[in-house]
């Protein structure tokens, strides 16, 4: 079930990645790197950025993501990352590039037994899913690809730390250990959070 999953889940990163793009012709040193650009520096195409690719949550439903901010808000991930920076975490995942941390997450994502247990530091963008067949809450965090069009990856985060309501699509913080838990026979990984911050 575990490969199936994994399969699946790369399908869906293949996928986003491959439904997006833009009219505008984007420079090779631009596209390059996005650490290159300053906070905040926002680049818009002319033809107005495209919505977010669904994506899809550990509980299969799809959230709608047409609503969701285009492009990272920089300053306010940095902003929630300072408040956490005191802590020891095995694996830093904040402060790197689109690219660099879509492949991070999909391996951690398709290799679970490899991260189960290490302490990570990790911000995002939050969704809540509530799920009616489920009556569960779906406490997601995910991040977009480098040209900022596509949710490219996205992970589950609970605990004690976290609010019982925060705001859909704000820029959190997370520090917390790699888990998975089981939903009706299948395996699915978030994040033990212990320290939370927006």
């Amino acid at each position: 079930m575990k490969k199936v999953f994994a399969i699946l889940l790369a399908m869906l990163l293949v996928f986003s990645l491959a439904a997006c793009g833009s009219e505008k012709d984007v420079s090779s040193d631009a596209a390059a790197s996005d650490e290159t650009q300053p906070a905040g520096d926002v680049t818009e195409s002319t033809t107005g950025p495209a919505a977010p690719a669904p994506a899809q949550s550990n509980s299969g439903t799809t959230m709608d993501t047409t609503s969701m901010p285009v492009s990272e808000n920089v300053a306010a991930e940095r902003t929630a990352a300072e408040k956490l920076s005191g802590y020891d975490v095995d694996l830093d995942l904040v402060g790197l590039g689109a690219d660099v941390l879509t492949a991070q997450m999909g391996d951690i994502l398709t290799n679970v037994d490899q991260y189960r247990g290490k302490r990570v530091r990790l911000a995002g963008i939050c969704y809540a899913n509530y799920v009616e067949s489920m009556d569960t809450t779906y406490n997601i965090l995910y991040g977009y690809d480098s040209t900022g069009c596509c949710a490219a990856w996205q992970i589950e985060f609970y605990g004690d730390e976290v609010p019982a309501t925060y705001p859909d699509y704000e820029t959190i913080c997370v520090v917390g250990t790699i888990d998975t838990y089981d939903e009706e026979g299948t395996d699915y990984v978030y994040v033990n959070v212990e320290h939370f911050a927006m």
